[in-house]
């Protein structure tokens, strides 16, 4: 019998936001089952198309749906109510919740209207449910719709769900209102739900302790890398090379980075991949930095480019001073070629990021200790250090063995 997988994401394969990590677990998942059927929410203006396995068939035709309300029936006022109160019930911000009540509704009657069109063109297509698996590459709007499939539509209560939750879309802090909505319609129709770090699944498993069992962990990973150049690894270069991986948004908190700097008396090339809204006010705040500190905005850059630049130079360290995080795969990446990371200690980061082989920052630590410590770091390397990296990496991040692990998580749901 032929085992389909439905993979739900943010607008992979044509943009950004998931191009640094599904190709690398697409290339395990994949040939394990007969088709996979992507389904991307958001057809980005600039489409970067990324190459795909022969299986993997995109279905874009969410994207180009037009949202419509769907028709109030007695029966969809009873099911929103329903999630409205089982919301309400477990909400730890009740008055927000209230004061949000017409935008939850708006959510639901949207979640519903695709839930539906899901529901079409499952039908059209002549899908047999008892073969195939339900993939959301994040907790979010996918997994809602999905949730809704799967508890209003006839016919879809034996569907299997499996959800990833990384950071954004699994803590509740996170979030403005101090809640996720619909978190409750979603952690009950989920079959599994994969975390990507222990801190991630300790969480989960605190705040909703009766659905311990959906729970499972399964890091994310990247390739083995390509072999770095002979460069000057020594400590007594002229200029040092720091980097920092990410979007340019207020969680990134990449101003502290400026701060930490302006205090750091050692000749310093700071390089930033990634780009963002703050970029602007970014680099004015940049213009206040001393003679001895270079800066360079790379701007968004393929994946591909990063790791070459990784293979070609010596970075000293890669930093990163978010105020929540999950584990970023740009963790992953450094320390695969022996970079060293300094990092707040938030979500999983340590994890990955230890004392003995890089610097684990308070959350809100001071710019003048964190410099102390830096400067320190620099002028104190282990030569061990690259080696210990890159053993670490192969044993925790190893793409072969953590995607080979995952990809069978969503074949043994298949046969549930």
């Amino acid at each position: 019998m032929k085992k389909l997988l439905f993979l739900f994401t943010v607008d992979f394969p044509f943009g950004k936001s998931e191009a640094s990590f599904l190709p690398s677990e697409l290339k395990y998942v994949a040939p394990l089952f007969d088709k996979v059927h992507l389904f991307p929410f958001i057809l980005p203006q600039e489409q970067l198309k990324q190459a795909l396995p022969k299986n993997v068939e995109t279905e874009a035709v969410f994207s180009r749906l037009e949202c419509k309300r769907p028709k109030l029936t007695l029966r969809l006022v009873f099911q929103i109510n329903r999630v409205l109160i089982s919301e309400f019930l477990h909400c730890n911000n009740k008055i927000g919740f209230i004061k949000s009540i017409r935008a939850h509704i708006s959510q639901l009657l949207n979640y519903s209207f695709y839930a539906n069109a899901l529901a079409d063109y499952l039908y059209s297509q002549n899908i047999n449910l008892k073969h195939c698996v339900f993939y959301t590459y994040w907790f979010d709007e996918w997994s809602s719709i999905i949730a809704w499939l799967k508890c209003y539509v006839p016919g879809y209560k034996n569907l299997q769900l499996v959800s990833r939750a990384h950071g954004f879309d699994l803590y509740h802090y996170r979030h403005q209102a101090g809640y996720i909505f619909p978190r409750q319609l979603q952690i009950n129709a989920v079959n599994k739900l994969v975390l990507i770090s222990k801190n991630g699944n300790n969480y989960m498993t605190r705040h909703f302790p009766k659905q311990v069992k959906k729970m499972a962990l399964s890091r994310l990973a990247i390739e083995k890398p390509v072999d770095k150049d002979n460069v000057n690894t020594i400590s007594d270069r002229p200029i040092y090379t720091i980097v920092s991986c990410s979007e340019m948004v207020a969680v990134k908190r990449l101003h502290l980075i400026v701060d930490i700097l302006n205090l750091i008396d050692l000749d310093i090339r700071w390089i930033h991949f990634g780009e963002g809204k703050l970029m602007s006010s970014l680099r004015t705040q940049c213009d206040s930095l001393p003679k001895n500190i270079q800066v360079e905005f790379k701007g968004y850059v393929e994946n591909a480019d990063l790791l070459q630049f990784y293979q070609h130079n010596q970075v000293d360290f890669l930093i990163n001073v978010s105020e929540s995080e999950g584990i970023p795969v740009s963790m992953m990446e450094a320390i695969s070629y022996g970079i060293p990371i300094v990092a707040t200690d938030v979500g999983g980061v340590s994890e990955i990021v230890s004392t003995d082989m890089g610097i684990l920052l308070d959350k809100e630590f001071s710019a003048e200790k964190a410099a102390s410590q830096i400067k320190h770091f620099l002028l104190n390397k282990n030569q061990n250090l690259e080696k210990n990296l890159m053993k670490y990496w192969q044993e925790h991040y190893s793409a072969e063995k953590n995607y080979s692990q995952f990809a069978n998580i969503l074949v043994e749901c298949v046969n549930d």
